[in-house]
């Protein structure tokens, strides 16, 4: 199991502690994601500790981008090559921490540094759909992700092409989230990937800080919801998260 999306330079416990849970739920890498240029280092510094288990991503929020200029500290980092894809990036009308005009020049100057050192985009959506939409149609060739995915499947099926995939957490887990479930159901298997959006996005019935360990939960989840095996669920799902990230191990499953 890949966990395709936490920020573990928030996590309370330990990151040797975080890895050895990691390790024992079964999973084979986690994806450490940035959020700004200073988390995006931080990220780097925890994947060099555990080379083989973490990958870093740069990128800037869109809770982030208000009065952000320096995309040239952020290109210089995506070009040393140590990071596996330009993220967390994307729209947020729901808090609107940045005017919209900010936010989609931001998203689209990172989607661009995306295509030019050809990296997969960890895109952040929220309430932003019909722009999402927009700008997604523009980079149809630039591999993306909507993570922590909670719009609809109609929306999803709008927007899905071979480059892109949608990435569903802990949400999936609780029976009223009748809508995200639904784009589980409609989404073609191959074209979804897991992750716990840790320290946040708990599964139904875990306290305390979420984890990359919990990301097992996801997983059955959705071979639940596919009707399919689990076995079977998780060699597609690893398959998919290894080919986005161009991530090099071996499935010891």
């Amino acid at each position: 199991m890949v966990d395709t999306h936490a920020h573990l330079f928030y996590l309370k416990k330990s990151l040797n502690e975080v890895v050895i849970n990691a390790k024992k739920a079964g999973l084979t890498h986690i994806i450490n994601v940035a959020i700004d240029i200073k988390s995006g280092k931080e990220s780097l510094k925890q994947a060099n500790q555990y080379p083989e288990f973490i990958s870093a991503t740069m990128g800037v929020h869109p809770c982030d981008v208000a009065g952000f200029l320096d995309f040239k500290t952020l290109k210089k980092e995506l070009s040393t090559g140590q990071y596996v894809a330009v993220g967390e990036i994307g729209l947020d009308y729901y808090h609107m921490a940045a005017s919209k005009d900010e936010q989609v020049e931001c998203f689209k100057k990172q989607l661009d540094l995306a295509r030019e050192f050809n990296l997969p985009a960890i895109i952040h959506s929220r309430e932003s759909d019909d722009d999402m939409k927009s700008i997604l149609s523009e980079y149809q060739d630039v591999k993306k992700v909507l993570h922590c995915f909670s719009s609809s499947a109609e929306f999803a099926l709008s927007v899905i092409n071979k480059n892109t995939y949608f990435s569903f957490t802990g949400m999936i887990t609780f029976a009223k989230r009748g809508k995200v479930i639904n784009a589980v159901k409609q989404i073609p298997i191959e074209h979804i990937m897991i992750e716990t959006d840790c320290p946040y996005m708990n599964p139904v019935g875990i306290k305390g800080d979420n984890e990359p360990a919990n990301v097992s939960l996801i997983l059955d989840k959705i071979a639940a919801i596919k009707q399919l095996d689990k076995q079977e669920t998780h060699t597609i799902l690893e398959k998919t998260s290894k080919d986005f990230f161009k991530l090099n191990f071996v499935n010891t499953k």
